[in-house]
């Protein structure tokens, strides 16, 4: 999987709002994932050991 990042300078304005909004947004949220892969949190570090567990048995 291939991700390429799309960098729009000052001197490119998008002239559509809601695409302007949209694309901030990703920005935004894949900013965030990768802060989170960074420093995940105990609760994550959990998850991802116990991908094999099931919901049920959590509960449990």
């Amino acid at each position: 999987l291939e991700v390429e990042k799309i960098v729009i300078s000052e001197a490119e304005e998008i002239e559509d709002d809601n695409l302007r909004e949209k694309l901030l947004k990703v920005d935004l949220l894949i900013a965030e994932i990768e802060a989170f892969k960074d420093n995940p949190t105990p609760s994550s570090e959990f998850l991802t050991k116990s991908s094999s567990t099931s919901p049920k048995s959590v509960l449990e």
